[in-house]
């Protein structure tokens, strides 16, 4: 090897030891750049030089700058990113829904409702006096002062999600949109190269990464370093520049519907921020539609079974009795038909009401499917004279139904909107089974005492004050699920930063490691130079 030879290997480990001195010491500036990968400098063999008596070295060379990381790692990362953020959602609104409950101090329905019924069997054991009637006319008015508060906290937690939800769409799209760029400029910057964009896609990472707390989505790698992003059955966001947003509608009853490119994808966003959201708004086992219908079943049922009970007996004043509540009305929602409407939707037979909510989903012009909300279940009938009876509810419709028409027919939807106590005079409390034994009869105040005991079958085979015990245990079971699911998930998404960290994050010492390395491999090659110099001056000085 000649010394021109010599100077160029030296030359090139001086060029290749400072470059892996810059990546180096990038990584030691990025050490607490959140999502950022350490980067590590491959170094190469330079070609040799061919020669008769065989090869020789050259130096050597900056192969790559590799982004250090494992794929199957942040993989899992992203779907416990998904999970944590639903469960975090789930946690803490099913807490707020617990909290307006308030029975777990308490102070909150079930301690009403109990309250009822015991001032029922008082006024047993006196009748006529005035006071005691009072005090059944201020719990049956307390009942449904309390159940409206709680209907409108739930109301404004339903209401607090709604006016999150249409921020949280915007920021996926605005997500979608920053990875679409990212793609773009990954595969621009690589262009098939080995060298990949290390920079670009920690941010686009970390993209995905945001995206992952806000909807539950699957990606898919291109040969040109883009990623398709699939939420549901759509990408969101496709190879070349091409985003298409999520749109939000918002269904008359209340519900969210998600699109992409106008196609539905509700059911199929189930993870992140968005699908907890999405679960308590359109759920009808869980969140907040289960919430209501549980609530309202309660009252509904005290309403009618008290106003049973009332207008069997006598008052004071030997009148037969009216109904103590406010009673129960047909609440139908017309979700979609342009061709049909309801003229006419009452109760015919109070002693009927199941307490349940339908939706008639019309098969064509009178077939239709009664689907069961709560129960999820449905059954076939034929319209007769364009009307159908359930549960002791007649509903008219006019027009012509056509195949896809859904209307919403429900005996407990304004149960506590409507709720008031329709008694103004204690005389008119209905407490004597016989106008023959007032003022001393106490018949049918018994028999409304015992109501509190009675099982019913509309009702789970349950007792009122069981049923909304049931009602409370059920919710503070979604909460404490939650909280242990968001404590799994939590701890193992902690578990897997960890991981990350230890395969991509920055170690002070190991880059500490590399400086002296790399500064010890840069001095010897300048000091190759010096000694390379040194002999061409002799050289030089030889040849004068």
């Amino acid at each position: 090897m000649g010394l021109l030879a010599l100077m160029n290997v030296a030359q090139s480990a001086l060029s290749t030891m400072g470059q892996a001195l810059t990546v180096t010491g990038n990584n030691i500036s990025n050490v607490n750049t959140p999502g950022y990968n350490v980067q590590n400098a491959i170094l190469e063999v330079n070609n040799p030089n061919t020669a008769i008596m065989g090869a020789s070295g050259t130096g050597v060379k900056l192969a790559l700058v590799q982004r250090q990381y494992d794929g199957f790692v942040q993989a899992q990362m992203l779907l416990e990113e998904q999970n944590n953020a639903k469960q975090s959602v789930l946690q803490s609104t099913y807490m707020q829904i617990e909290d307006a409950m308030n029975d777990q101090k308490g102070a909150g329905l079930s301690a009403s409702i109990t309250s009822f019924f015991n001032a029922w069997q008082d006024l047993s054991t006196n009748p006529e006096t005035p006071e005691q009637r009072t005090v059944v006319i201020a719990d049956g008015k307390n009942i449904i002062t309390q159940a409206q508060q709680i209907e409108s906290q739930f109301s404004n937690i339903d209401a607090s999600i709604g006016k999150s939800m249409p921020d949280d769409i915007k920021q996926v799209n605005d997500l979608a949109r920053q990875i679409s760029s990212y793609n773009v400029s990954i595969a621009l910057a690589e262009g098939g190269r080995i060298q990949q964009a290390n920079d670009l896609r920690d941010k686009r990472q970390a993209a995905l990464t945001q995206l992952a707390g806000l909807i539950n989505f699957t990606t898919l790698d291109d040969k040109s370093g883009a990623i398709t992003v699939t939420v549901g059955e759509r990408n969101l966001v496709g190879v070349g520049d091409i985003v298409n947003p999520i749109t939000m509608q918002k269904q008359v009853d209340g519900k969210i519907q998600l699109n992409i490119n106008g196609i539905d994808q509700t059911s199929k966003i189930t993870g992140g921020k968005i699908g907890a959201e999405l679960e308590l708004k359109n759920s009808g086992k869980g969140g907040l539609p289960a919430a209501f219908a549980g609530l309202r079943s309660t009252i509904a049922a005290i309403t009618n079974m008290v106003n049973s009970i009332q207008t069997r007996g006598y008052d004071l004043n030997g009148q037969q009795g009216g109904n103590f509540f406010n009673p129960l009305s047909v609440y139908t929602l017309n979700k979609n038909s342009s061709t049909a409407s309801v003229t006419s939707a009452v109760i015919i037979d109070m002693s009927a009401i199941t307490y349940k909510e339908y939706e008639v989903r019309f098969t064509g012009n009178d077939n239709y499917q009664l689907y069961d909300i709560k129960n999820n279940t449905s059954t076939n009938g034929t319209l007769t004279g364009n009307s159908l009876t359930v549960d002791g509810m007649q509903v008219t419709f006019a027009g012509v139904p056509a195949a896809g028409d859904v209307f919403k027919l429900s005996p407990i939807a304004t149960a506590i909107g409507s709720g008031r106590v329709n008694l103004t005079d204690p005389t008119q409390i209905a407490a004597s089974s016989s106008p023959s034994a007032i003022p001393g009869g106490n018949g049918n105040a018994l028999a409304m005492a015992a109501l509190g005991d009675q099982v019913n079958p509309m009702l789970s085979n349950s007792t009122i004050i069981e049923y909304y015990a049931s009602v409370v245990t059920t919710i503070g079971n979604y909460a404490s699920t939650a909280n242990v699911n968001l404590t799994f998930s939590t701890n193992m998404l902690s578990q897997l930063k960890e991981q990350n960290a230890s395969i991509s994050g920055v170690s002070l010492d190991e880059e500490a490691m590399s400086l002296v390395q790399y500064q010890k491999s840069y001095e010897a090659a300048a000091q190759i130079v010096n000694v390379t110099s040194s002999l061409l001056e002799t050289l030089v000085n030889l040849v004068r």
